[in-house]
């Protein structure tokens, strides 16, 4: 697969594709444009130039080193337009490539649960699997069978301590997104997101239960990692009286359909609803109001998680090896305090 290939494929110029692969923190195209020639890239095993000239330096020859898979671990949500996911991914890709590491192979639970996996690897060895996303002892006893290599990248704690991983603490993003918003006297908390095993809900309710705050189940709204749920979401909440004063959603996409949702129904945010989402996307930085976030660090989860597992195959260290990335808040437009009268 060539440049111009991949051009054609995605309906892009040959120098906006050259710039999506082949430099960091592209502006060259939009998130969803650049994940989709992402997914061209990964699943025809192309090498960006940047690799590719590493490996002609000293006549090197131009062959991978190896194999890597990777697992999205996830089946109910979109990978491809999830920045989360993807941010991980395509850093993790760009490491591995600079290592002469080709990425060659992505699947879901779904086709590993399913036996699905001949299908989905190329020919030859595999070396090593990271896995993004929720996942649970039977998916690492799944993978063990066939990989001997294994890391994992994301919020979650590992399944157990016998592989790498890299995390960044969703319980403490979940506390802390929550305790944020009762720094400012709000006590009706919403949460939109997922619940069921999920570390950042487990956070707002403890960071509830430490203030003293009681638990209301009208005020906790599961929901799919998407902008239409989250406009959803809030519509419920809108109905609910007295309705929340604030709304903690599991990530940016779910705020931004969210905030939608409040100011189609004539509500002022912040004024009159404050908003917190996770991961500093882009989009947060250009919504009306500008969205307050948690600030995770996906972009070094995958490069770091690239490092480790490449050290691994390399025979390099021999403990598990459960590294924690730190996240912050970034302050924007989209909270404020809340009035006595407004609680």
């Amino acid at each position: 697969m060539t440049l111009k290939q991949i051009a054609e494929e995605a309906g892009v110029s040959i120098s906006t594709v050259s710039r999506v692969l082949n430099q960091k923190n592209s502006h060259a195209a939009t998130p969803e444009l650049q994940n989709k020639i992402w997914e061209i890239a990964r699943r025809t095993g192309y090498i960006p130039s940047t690799a590719a000239r590493m490996l002609r330096m000293g006549g090197e020859d131009k062959t991978p080193l190896g194999i890597i898979a990777c697992l999205f671990a996830r089946d109910n949500i979109s990978i491809s337009d999830n920045p989360y996911f993807t941010g991980i991914a395509q850093s993790f890709e760009k490491e591995a490539l600079l290592a002469n590491y080709s990425v060659q192979c992505s699947f879901t639970s779904f086709d590993l649960l399913n036996n699905r996996m001949d299908s989905v690897f190329p020919k030859g060895n595999v070396n090593g699997v990271i896995i993004i996303g929720r996942h649970n002892i039977e998916t690492v006893r799944l993978l063990r069978k066939r990989f001997r290599h294994i890391v994992y990248a994301g919020l979650m704690p590992p399944a157990e301590e016998k592989y790498d991983s890299v995390i960044c603490n969703g319980h403490q993003i979940g506390y802390s997104a929550t305790k944020y918003l009762i720094d400012k006297h709000h006590k009706r908390i919403a949460y939109i997101g997922d619940i069921i095993n999920e570390v950042q809900y487990q956070g707002y309710c403890d960071a509830l239960l430490d203030a003293g705050i009681p638990y209301e189940a009208d005020l906790a709204i599961p929901a799919s990692l998407s902008m239409e749920s989250g406009y959803r979401g809030a519509e419920q909440l809108l109905t609910l009286e007295p309705r929340p004063t604030a709304v903690f959603c599991r990530n940016d996409y779910i705020a931004i359909g969210a905030m939608k949702a409040i100011q189609d129904a004539g509500v002022k945010i912040p004024k009159e609803m404050s908003i917190i989402g996770v991961d500093d996307t882009e989009t947060s930085q250009y919504s009306r109001p500008r969205l307050t976030s948690i600030h995770t660090p996906m972009e070094e989860l995958g490069t770091i998680a690239a490092k480790i597992l490449i050290d691994r195959i390399s025979k390099g260290h021999t403990i598990y090896m459960n590294v924690s990335l730190p996240f912050y808040i970034v302050e924007r437009d989209s909270c404020a305090v809340c009035k006595p009268d407004e609680n």
